[in-house]
């Protein structure tokens, strides 16, 4: 069943346009990645569902109903928590601190400080440091951590490797299953295209501000991905 639908949306900043009739699908329980170079669009496609960017024209749809008309905090009660580029965290609160902010909205499900502390292990032990004093990828989590405690149905994910090193990357994708498993669909924002793939479902490639490639991980070959992501042989 379909949960998320964006449909043939054009999205920007003002007189700057940086979206042209984007459309995708997520469905209940399901990850999908947007991978693409830096620029294509994929951030602002994130902003646009949770509400942030205005939108110039299509549609963004949440169990079949329309959303366009809510405010971003409106959606978030709906279910839907964004998770953006840049670790945006409290850093002069501490980790606990953090985390119980992010379940003002009350919704009903099953996270909170314990679970969220089995899915991200490496806070465990920082759970009264100030938010200032953690690595970047324990910001990382914390983020993450954050937005879960909405108990979202979606999951906005952007950039999560941006930054960390490998075996921190590896660590917070590692908590990806887990989430699903609690039933939070998840949209996978990267330009690291391995742990995208490997992560999702179903993924869309975006170039220019269009997607110029969809498809199952496991059907894409690298040729075609490569060729989605840098427009090669576009004008070919």
């Amino acid at each position: 069943m379909t949960l998320l639908e964006v449909k043939n949306l054009d999205a920007g900043y003002g007189q700057f346009q940086a979206l042209f009739d984007v459309s995708l699908n997520l469905k209940e329980g399901e990850a999908i990645s947007v991978i693409g170079a830096n620029g294509a669009g994929k951030s602002t496609l994130l902003k646009a569902i949770a509400g942030t960017v205005n939108m110039n024209s299509g549609d963004v749809l949440l169990d079949g109903q329309s959303i366009c008309d809510m405010q971003p905090h409106e959606r978030l009660l709906q279910g839907i928590a964004l998770v953006p580029e840049g670790r945006r965290i409290f850093r002069s609160l501490t980790v606990k601190e953090n985390l119980l902010i992010g379940g003002y909205s009350s919704r009903s499900g099953s996270w909170n400080v314990a679970s969220i502390l089995e899915a991200f292990p490496i806070l465990e032990n920082f759970i009264g440091r100030d938010a200032d004093r953690l690595s970047g990828g324990e910001q990382q989590a914390l983020a993450i951590g954050r937005a879960l405690m909405s108990n979202p149905r979606v999951l906005l994910l952007d950039e999560v490797s941006l930054g960390l090193a490998p075996i921190v990357v590896k660590q917070l994708y590692a908590a990806l299953p887990i989430i699903r498993n609690k039933g939070c669909a998840l949209v996978i924002v990267e330009q690291d295209t391995n742990q995208a793939l490997a992560a999702s479902d179903y993924t869309y490639c975006m170039l220019e501000g269009r997607i110029s490639l969809e498809g199952k991980p496991s059907e894409l070959t690298r040729e075609q991905i490569s060729q989605a992501y840098f427009g090669l042989g576009a004008h070919a």
